[in-house]
């Protein structure tokens, strides 16, 4: 694999988390991107840019009210704020309506 998770500096991964699509490697990696691909076609990234920009303002005025900066958790904060209701959004697209699980699958 030429660059890949490998090349991603401690920071990156420590941010992303061991498990991230981004730090995987070989066929869980290749998994994880045809479970996600979806949700980063064009329509999709674009139905969220208002979604993001509302996040965005928000975490930053909590930053702004609190004063000094916590760098990774506030990156962390942020990247959790956009991703966790997209990934529900998606698998509540993907289970066309059926109950939600209650817990992650195995």
């Amino acid at each position: 694999m030429v660059g890949g998770a490998a090349n991603w500096p401690t920071s990156t991964k420590v941010l992303l988390g061991r498990h991230a699509v981004a730090v995987v490697t070989g066929p869980h990696h290749l998994q994880l991107r045809k479970i996600l691909r979806p949700a980063f076609s064009v329509s999709s990234v674009n139905d969220l840019v208002p979604r993001m920009a509302a996040i965005a303002r928000r975490c930053c005025d909590k930053w702004a009210a609190e004063g000094r900066g916590k760098g990774l958790l506030h990156a962390k904060e942020f990247t959790f704020s956009v991703s966790g209701p997209l990934f529900a959004s998606l698998l509540k697209r993907e289970l066309k309506g059926q109950d939600m699980p209650t817990s992650c699958p195995t």
